[in-house]
């Protein structure tokens, strides 16, 4: 993308017809980026690097599809109330303006939308999602139907984010840090906290499915004891080696998955061009054999 089309704004990047399109219910204007304050009580508390670096590397091809929502301050300038990722990585790709939608809401309540509007729009990690939900049910007096009403999700989906925070600390860095995944730690709050702690380094080094975790909790419970290593014969190591050696070699996915004695190996390709790439290795692989 050349300096031109940075100075003139965010609206070189976005389609005519999808301007039309985010103008239709919501009136859009386009704001300067050093214009815009993020509150420091955004439900986002971490921003995974890599993932502002893809998101900027789409904003340059696709731009912003959905705005930012902002609050307009009484000492001037604007709040941020939704839209953090979207703008740290305008701001990383040097974006002078960005689309955004402003709110009117009374300064009780600001709070209280910016949660409701991450929740919707942001993609949260699972633990400041629960956080979210907390803030709503006991700063806010909301029971989990009208959380659930508000954010458009089901009522379970609420109540069991909340659980969520019932975890011991260990779990809930893990979780921030993204080495577990809400399945994973949504089955470990069937175990007693002390089990969890216990489990968890076993969960990340062998890299448990949230399917081997539920399992380990429901045998936990059946036998009433503590858990014990899952046994692994010489077969299950080989293809866990196997698959990591071919992930190496082939950069991308690759899957092996036992059946009786034997098994499926599927490898991913996203483009011809990587089809070709893998090809070309595996002929080497052929020739040199």
């Amino acid at each position: 993308m050349n300096k031109d089309i940075l100075g003139r704004g965010l609206k070189s990047l976005i389609p005519d017809e999808i301007q039309d399109g985010l103008k239709t219910k919501e009136n859009v204007i386009y704001l300067k980026v050093d214009e815009i304050e993020i509150d420091d009580h955004q439900p986002r508390k971490t921003i995974n690097n890599s993932g502002i670096t893809e998101l900027a590397q789409s904003i340059k091809e696709h731009g912003i599809i959905q705005p930012l929502v902002v609050l307009h301050k009484k000492e001037g300038g604007y709040q941020l109330i939704a839209g953090q990722r979207r703008l740290r990585a305008s701001q990383e790709i040097g974006l002078l303006e960005v689309p955004v939608i402003i709110k009117k809401v009374e300064p009780s309540q600001k709070l209280q939308m910016s949660l409701i509007e991450n929740i919707q729009r942001e993609d949260l990690n699972p633990l400041e999602e629960a956080e979210a939900y907390n803030v709503l049910n006991k700063d806010f007096g909301l029971s989990n139907i009208e959380i659930a009403k508000k954010v458009g999700k089901a009522e379970s989906t609420v109540k069991n984010s909340i659980r969520l925070l019932n975890l011991p600390s260990e779990v809930k860095e893990a979780l921030m840090n993204n080495l577990l995944t809400y399945g994973h730690a949504r089955a470990m709050l069937t175990m007693p906290k002390e089990d969890q702690i216990n489990f968890l380094p076993e969960i990340i080094n062998r890299k448990l499915t949230v399917r081997d975790v539920e399992n380990r909790c429901k045998n936990y419970h059946e036998d009433k004891k503590p858990i014990a290593e899952k046994k692994i014969d010489d077969f299950d190591l080989y293809l866990e080696k196997t698959s990591s050696d071919l992930r190496e070699l082939f950069q991308t996915k690759v899957a092996l998955q036992r059946k009786g004695k034997g098994g499926r190996l599927s490898v991913d390709f996203y483009s011809k061009e990587e089809l070709e790439r893998i090809l070309e290795i595996i002929k080497k692989i052929k020739d040199y054999i």
